[in-house]
């Protein structure tokens, strides 16, 4: 099995974060002052073990087979990377141990030679401060969730009828109903946002990496288009946004989703129907 990488010309080579790219540092609590400037003081050390990690799982036959990631598309990806955000949290089972999860944000140069990211994964290092010594861990090890990939859901744009891109099919019983029970559609919109993707989703860790992938979303939607001809139902899309991947980004549309709603019933209700990138 191969990755799609050309791995002849591929070599890791972290480069310094574009001011463009979400970054930033999350500190759960439970981390007294002097192991954060520990950690903060080994973060080369930590660095150099991200690095290894995502040098073994993307160019190690027997890793290449175990993750099956692939790399569609990949021509110009030679291995310089970026780390984005990161988090730092205690293990919960291990006095002195801390979970380490960092960004990797491969990227190759767009049609301006500006770095762009091709591809986002996240490595999690298990790290003893006091010993200075870690190891990776991987999602399916263990059952604490990625903190990069926690989404906070919200719908953006699109709050009012007025505002609303409505189908052609859209009869005027039907958007009565709509207008007579809209607070009670954003509500079921907002149950449906999460389901969608919280069922359907990859965390983006190394070993839980697929399309959509969470680590990629803003946890933001906006209501693409609410349309039909059925007086009982109506079909909506939901759009979904993405951080930024290059400078000067403008479409951050990232995935679609399509559901239906049932208008009469109490309380309302919903059914997913699938996704699809845009």
């Amino acid at each position: 099995m191969t990755s799609g990488l050309d791995l002849s010309r591929f070599q890791l080579r972290c480069i310094p974060t574009p001011e463009w790219a979400v970054q930033g540092v999350i500190r759960l609590p439970g981390i007294e002052p002097a192991q954060l400037k520990q950690i903060d003081a080994q973060s080369t050390q930590i660095q150099d073990l991200v690095e290894r990690t995502l040098t073994w799982a993307l160019t190690d036959p027997d890793a290449i087979k175990r993750f099956q990631h692939r790399h569609s598309y990949a021509e110009g990806v030679e291995g310089e990377y970026f780390i984005g955000r990161q988090s730092i949290e205690p293990d919960p089972s291990q006095k002195g141990q801390f979970f380490v999860e960092c960004e990797c944000c491969l990227t190759r140069n767009n049609s301006l030679g500006l770095p762009a990211i091709y591809h986002r994964y996240t490595v999690i290092v298990a790290w003893t401060p006091t010993t200075q010594t870690g190891v990776a861990v991987f999602a399916r090890e263990q059952e604490r969730e990625s903190q990069l990939a926690r989404l906070g859901y919200q719908l953006v744009r699109t709050f009012d009828l007025a505002s609303l891109p409505r189908g052609a099919d859209l009869t005027e019983q039907t958007l009565s109903l709509v207008l007579a029970r809209w607070s009670e559609i954003l509500e079921c919109l907002q149950s449906a946002a999460m389901e969608a993707v919280e069922d359907g989703s990859g965390s983006g860790e190394l070993d839980n990496d697929f399309f959509p992938s969470r680590l990629a979303m803003t946890g933001e939607y906006y209501i693409d288009l609410i349309a039909g001809d059925n007086p009982t139902n109506v079909m909506v899309m939901l759009h979904f946004l993405e951080h930024p991947f290059m400078a000067g980004q403008t479409d951050v549309d990232y995935l679609g989703y399509d559901l239906s709603l049932d208008l009469t019933a109490h309380p309302m209700t919903y059914e997913l129907w699938g996704s699809s990138a845009i």
